[in-house]
């Protein structure tokens, strides 16, 4: 398995790496694209497709306009899936959450956290998250936890310093990143983007069909996002070691825990990922700057993108 770099990494320096990678994928950004960049079959009918369906993109931007994930809002209580009501979720969500924290007497902090968290469908997972949910945390404590992390990724957003922890008090907390913090803090800090294992997957299909398609020997230090194992069924089908005829793993398997230097990685490659779908978009917006992503508003092309990623990792393997 190969180990991450040190977390410590400056946005210039990491965009510059990744450049070559960055100009082949955002082709897969134009609106035009007829060929089927990839596809896979439906497990369930929670992927928005009926099982057995057949999922299929020509690239990102098709992958963006077929987004769904039906879930319920958890404020007014109605079904959603598509994006535009999704997005329109996250927003009143993310009001909510920030109004809470900024006055913690008009409303339950914990209870905003939840809403997210049952909008992502991880809620009843107990240690997601399990941090900021502390039973025994006061409101305001929640609150001032929430707005000190959300001021230090505003930081680590500009330069990877390597830190995952804050302190509280005089009480020093890790800063807790996984499928359940990645979605609350994406409505938190701008360009700080949903981070779980199908757009892990995601990145590292679009690096594997890179070095095919440029005839490169192995996958850069810069693309080797760690894949996660998600639940026990997507164990194989998110894993893009599994598209290397090489047998030796590049791509390396993230592990759950809260040891300073794990969260370090996981918060490392979060902010890699959005610092890669923001240089992604400049360089689409550039190529096809009256179709596609830049037809969108600026505030959510990245999580147009995200959207993008998130379809598409949801089997990387299982092709038809």
């Amino acid at each position: 398995m190969v180990a991450s770099r040190t977390v410590k990494l400056k946005f210039e320096e990491y965009t510059g790496e990744i450049s070559p990678f960055v100009n082949w994928a955002a082709e897969l950004c134009n609106p035009n694209c007829d060929d089927v960049f990839h596809s896979w079959i439906s497990g369930s009918s929670k992927t928005g497709v009926a099982k057995g369906g057949i999922w299929k993109c020509s690239g990102l931007w098709d992958a963006f306009e077929q987004y769904q994930w039906p879930a319920q809002d958890p404020l007014d209580r109605k079904r959603i899936s598509m994006f535009e009501e999704t997005s329109l979720c996250l927003t009143s969500m993310g009001a909510q959450l920030s109004a809470r924290i900024e006055r913690p007497a008009s409303g339950s902090v914990l209870e905003a956290v939840d809403n997210v968290l049952s909008w992502g469908g991880v809620q009843r997972y107990k240690k997601v998250a399990s941090t900021l949910r502390n039973s025994e945390w006061s409101n305001e404590k929640r609150a001032e936890y929430l707005s000190l992390a959300a001021r230090q990724l505003k930081n680590e957003m500009r330069n990877i310093s390597g830190s995952a922890s804050i302190t509280v008090g005089d009480e020093e907390l890790p800063l807790q990143i996984d499928s359940g913090t990645t979605k609350i803090f994406s409505l938190l800090v701008p360009g700080f983007i949903i981070y779980d294992s199908r757009v892990a997957a995601a990145i590292g299909l679009l690096a594997v069909r890179w070095m095919q398609a440029t005839g490169g020997a192995e996958i850069p230090e810069p693309l080797r996002f760690s894949w996660h194992i998600g639940s026990s069924k997507v164990y194989s089908i998110r894993n893009p070691n599994r598209l290397l005829t090489s047998e030796k793993n590049v791509f390396p398997r993230a592990h759950s825990g809260d040891t300073e230097s794990k969260l370090q990685k996981r918060l490392a490659e979060n902010i890699k990922a959005s610092w890669l779908c923001d240089e992604l978009l400049r360089v689409a917006v550039e190529k096809f700057p009256s179709s596609g992503f830049a037809t969108l508003d600026k505030n959510i092309r990245a999580r147009a993108l995200e959207s993008a990623l998130f379809m598409i990792g949801y089997s990387i393997f299982q092709e038809i």
